[in-house]
């Protein structure tokens, strides 16, 4: 027994002198000194993988490269060993934003172990970036047969877990994503066939019903794409920030304001959501809808329960003090247009253009505070952006897009 507590394996001590030269912040001694180091074991080889990950991880790739190429050239190494340096190696390409020797590297490593799940992974992320959809597909295809024996087992135990779901959802983006391309090139045909494999993959995509709107849009269908978005929308109120421009062009376009007016109304009554709240005060204060006299008031009346009675959003206030100020500045028309008598009953002028003064300044305020601060958050990094996205630019996750209560 106590000959095999005294058995095991301590680090080389000439890896000490390269270890201090790490401690004292002198890294370019500290790589030659591992370069040149010509014994390799157990220990030599993870140290080179610590020391090549170290280097990328402070952004300095040039180093770590040197480190992991100069492993991998090792004549040495285990078959674990060299498997691990590849795959830091291939992490390295991919930090430098080198994607086709990072591709190479991750496609040698499947070939030696189909079953290398980080392989396939960068892979994808490879493919997402590059926007090469149908080899991404291909990757999450693989990862999915991977996947099968631990489902398998996992069901055992845990029959409700379901771990191939995230991928049968990336798939359906992946098909949108190529719905997206075809579509642009008008090939309508071909937008079919890969909203049929997304919905495949993911029968509940509601990406998958945006896209089927779009198509019904471009064949000039445009009451069946109003009423697609209208759809998506009471599914999912985050993607008006996606459809809005589209529905009040439809609106604009076919004088169809009064529609979108009440189904937005309507919408936020059911759900009292302030992303449609804002959307529907938006719509009021285009300039080119003028409102009929019992809608100013009705809307008027709307405005003064939910600031009064609710808690809104910043953004939704804001809105609210730019529709006040608008359906005031139609007021003012209105009463312009009156006889003198009439004004005097109805509205005084002084008290009038104090409101409006009041208001300009609230709205001013708003506007200040809302500087700097934006609508949607990604719930994975916590970047934040101006509108609804259906992948985060930064980490590229999907679906993480939150909205910033």
């Amino acid at each position: 027994r106590y000959k095999k507590n005294q058995a095991s394996p301590k680090p080389a001590k000439p890896l000490v002198k390269g270890i201090n030269y790490l401690l004292n912040e002198e890294p370019d001694k500290a790589l030659a000194f591992f370069i040149q180091h010509r014994d390799i074991d157990q220990y030599t080889a993870e140290t080179f993988l610590l020391l090549g990950n170290s280097f990328r991880n402070r952004g300095e790739v040039d180093r770590a490269l040197k480190v992991h190429q100069n492993l991998i050239a090792r004549p040495n190494l285990s078959a674990q060993q060299k498997q691990a340096a590849m795959l830091a190696l291939g992490e390295d390409f991919f930090a430098a934003g080198l994607f086709d020797r990072a591709e190479h590297v991750f496609q040698e490593l499947l070939q030696r172990n189909a079953q290398h799940r980080q392989a396939c992974q960068f892979l994808r992320e490879i493919y997402e970036h590059l926007k090469e959809w149908e080899k991404a597909i291909e990757v999450v295809q693989c990862e999915m047969k991977i996947a099968q024996p631990s489902a398998q087992s996992a069901s055992q135990s845990t029959p409700n877990q379901k771990p191939e779901l995230t991928k049968n959802h990336l798939m359906a983006h992946y098909y949108c994503e190529i719905a997206m391309l075809e579509l642009k090139k008008g090939n309508v045909y071909h937008v079919d066939l890969a909203l049929k494999k997304a919905l495949k993959a993911d029968k509940h995509s509601l990406r998958v019903k945006v896209i089927t709107g779009d198509v019904a849009l471009y064949e000039e269908k445009y009451t069946k794409a109003r009423k697609i978005y209208f759809e998506v929308i009471k599914e999912d109120s985050r993607l008006l920030g996606i459809l809005f421009d589209k529905l009040l062009t439809l609106a604009r376009q076919h004088h169809s304001y009064e529609r979108f007016y009440d189904f937005l109304l309507t919408h936020y009554h059911a759900t009292h959501d302030n992303t449609v709240l804002e959307h529907l005060l938006l719509v009021v204060n285009q300039p080119d809808y003028p409102l009929p006299f019992k809608q100013v008031i009705a809307i008027q009346k709307v405005i003064e329960k939910e600031l009064s009675d609710n808690r809104l959003s910043v953004a939704a206030i804001l809105q609210s003090v730019n529709v006040l100020l608008h359906l005031q500045n139609q007021i003012q028309k209105t009463t312009t247009a009156t006889t003198e008598s009439q004004v005097n009953d109805s509205l005084n002028d002084d008290s009038l253009n104090s409101e409006i003064t009041h208001l300009k300044l609230l709205q001013t305020a708003l506007q200040n505070h809302l500087k700097g601060q934006l609508p949607f958050q990604c719930v994975h990094c916590g970047y934040q952006m101006n509108e609804y996205l259906w992948r985060c630019p930064v980490c590229r996750h999907w679906d993480t897009i939150s909205q910033v209560k």
